[in-house]
C-alpha cells in the first residue's frame, strides 16, 4: 500500500504541474525607469504569435537578443524548449523529445550549456530532474541530469557554479541547496512558493514563504554566503494576494503582478506595494510570470 501511495502521489504532482497546459503567451516591453517612482513600459511586442493558442511559459533572457522558453502547440503531447531572436523574431526549436522540457535558464557564468527541467517517462515512473544541455543541442554525452538521485525538482536557481537552489515537489514543498559535484541536497525552508530568485550581485536568495497555519505568504531573503552558522531568513513584505511569481531588479526592487496591474516594492524604501503599471490597454489581464533582462531595460510578461 505504501508503494502504491508513493506512485499515486507522483502521478498527481506531475499531472498538476505539467498536464493540460493552459493557453499562455509572452509579451515583451522595453522598460524605462527614472528613479524609484517612474516606470514606463513601451514598444510592446508579441513574442509567441506562432503559437497563439498554445502554451508558452518560463521565459529567460539567454542574452541581450535571445529568449529561451517552454512552448507546446495544441497538437503536441509535451512542451519543448525554443529560442526566439529579438532581432528578427526568428524561432529555433532547441529540444524535440517525447518528454516535456521546462524552465530553461543559462547562468551568467555558462558559455557552453544551458539548463532545463525535464519530465522523463521511464516505464511506469515519472521523473522530474534538472538537466544540463550543451549549446550544440540535446542528446549525446553532453546532456545529463545535474542531480542523479533527485527526481522531484520543480524549479531551480544557480547561486554559483557549485551551488544550486532547488524547489523540491514534496509534502510540503521544500527549498533546498544542492551541490552537483556530490549530488548532495540540504533543505533550508519548507512550505515555499514556486518562485525564488537570486538578488543580482549578491548571495541573497529571495523566496516566497507560505504557511501551514493560515498566515499570509511572505517574501523572505536569506543570505547564502556560508553554510556554517547561516543567518535566518529575513521577512521583506507580504506577497500580493493570489500572486506567487516575481522578478528582481538590480537594485533589489521586487516586481509582482495581480491581474493586469504590476507592482513594485523596494526594501528599505517602500512601506508596501506600489502600483507602477496597468496593462489592461494591452489586453493583459492575467499576468503570472515575468522576467527582466540583466540590463533591466526589457521585461517579458506571461499572460
Amino acid at each position: 500500500m505504501r508503494i502504491l501511495s508513493f506512485f499515486f502521489f507522483w502521478w498527481v504532482i506531475a499531472h498538476q504541474l505539467f498536464a493540460q497546459a493552459p493557453v499562455t503567451n509572452l509579451y515583451l516591453f522595453d522598460l524605462r525607469r527614472q528613479g524609484d517612482t517612474l516606470f514606463q513600459f513601451v514598444k510592446p511586442r508579441y513574442l509567441t504569435y506562432f503559437n497563439a493558442n498554445g502554451y508558452n511559459n518560463h521565459p529567460f533572457f539567454a542574452s541581450a537578443d535571445e529568449v529561451y522558453f517552454s512552448s507546446q502547440n495544441p497538437q503536441d503531447e509535451q512542451p519543448d524548449i525554443v529560442r526566439v531572436s529579438l532581432r528578427d523574431s526568428s524561432l529555433i526549436k532547441l529540444t524535440n523529445t517525447y518528454e516535456g522540457e521546462y524552465s530553461p535558464r543559462k547562468p551568467y557564468f555558462e558559455y557552453s550549456n544551458y539548463y532545463i527541467v525535464r519530465m522523463e517517462f521511464l516505464g511506469q515512473d515519472t521523473l522530474i530532474r534538472l538537466w544540463q544541455v550543451p549549446n550544440s543541442g540535446f542528446g549525446g554525452t553532453g546532456s545529463h541530469p545535474v542531480f542523479q538521485n533527485y527526481t522531484n525538482v520543480g524549479y531551480y536557481e544557480f547561486i554559483t557554479q557549485r551551488l544550486v537552489a532547488l524547489h523540491l515537489n514534496d509534502t510540503p514543498n521544500t527549498l533546498a541547496l544542492g551541490i552537483p559535484e556530490t549530488d548532495n541536497v540540504t533543505p533550508i525552508a519548507y512550505h515555499i512558493g514556486r518562485c525564488f530568485r537570486l538578488l543580482p550581485f549578491t548571495n541573497n536568495l529571495i523566496y516566497l514563504q507560505k504557511s501551514s497555519t493560515g498566515e499570509k505568504p511572505m517574501l523572505m531573503s536569506i543570505d547564502l554566503r556560508s553554510s556554517v552558522n547561516r543567518p535566518p531568513a529575513v521577512p521583506l513584505v507580504e506577497s500580493i494576494a493570489n500572486s506567487e511569481d516575481f522578478a528582481l531588479l538590480n537594485d533589489g526592487t521586487i516586481l509582482m503582478a495581480a491581474g493586469s496591474k504590476l507592482y513594485k516594492f523596494k526594501p528599505k524604501a517602500d512601506r508596501t506595494w506600489v502600483q507602477i503599471a496597468d496593462f489592461a490597454e494591452h489586453n493583459l489581464t492575467k499576468i503570472t510570470r515575468m522576467e527582466v533582462n540583466r540590463e533591466n531595460n526589457r521585461i517579458i510578461l506571461v499572460n
